[in-house]
């Protein structure tokens, strides 16, 4: 389900856009999606504060019937020459872009940043506020500070200079991934758990994560 969201606008950007405009488009595109944990947690503590957790999921309820209105209302095919779904069709090409080593490559590297990341939305909060015996609101602050600083690794790929290869950026990106993982792991052991080993790796893992 999360995933449906990124692959069909990478899908309708291409669709639209072609050469340094679709760059730029799926730039911005990135900035956008991180906008999603900077706003989403701060939302989150706030109603959880003020009226409980369940009030949370009554949102995301009502905001996913409007995003549904929208695209049901508003939404025209980009695809200029749509094709019929056909099942031997997809195995086919599927076979394909799986032969492919670079997209291997990229695929997992990008598959599992984003696993560590989700991992960390999912089992932070309750390390934040029942483990270290923090707010939700403080939870909240933290994931304002991950999505930030997504935000702002995004936004800095504009900035490189081009002379640094996609490939160059990727290794490095991965690398700080490896590393910020590593760290992480090591410092759990001889620390007890705190926000430093916790948030501070995590960060780390953002920045890689925006230049994957």
């Amino acid at each position: 389900g999360i995933t449906t969201a990124s692959v069909v606008m990478k899908a309708i950007a291409a669709d639209r856009f072609r050469g340094q405009e679709l760059a730029n488009v799926m730039t911005w595109m990135v900035v956008a999606w991180g906008m999603g944990p900077i706003v989403a947690p701060v939302i989150g503590a706030w109603l959880q504060t003020m009226y409980g957790w369940e009030y949370s999921l009554y949102v995301l309820i009502a905001y996913a019937a409007l995003l549904l209105l929208v695209v049901l209302l508003l939404y025209r095919e980009t695809n200029p020459e749509p094709r019929p779904f056909r099942l031997p069709d997809v195995l086919r090409d599927s076979r394909a872009i799986y032969a492919d080593r670079t997209f291997l490559c990229v695929f997992l590297s990008m598959g599992l940043s984003y696993a560590v990341l989700l991992t960390f939305n999912l089992v932070a909060p309750f390390i934040v506020q029942t483990v270290l015996g923090l707010s939700p609101a403080a939870y909240g602050h933290i994931a304002l500070l991950m999505g930030a600083v997504y935000f702002l690794g995004g936004f800095s790929n504009r900035f490189l200079p081009r002379r640094l290869g996609v490939r160059t950026r990727f290794a490095v990106a991965s690398g700080c991934n490896v590393a910020a993982a590593a760290a992480m792991a090591g410092l759990s052991v001889p620390y007890d758990l705190n926000l430093w080993v916790l948030v501070v790796p995590t960060l780390e893992m953002e920045i890689g994560r925006a230049h994957v």
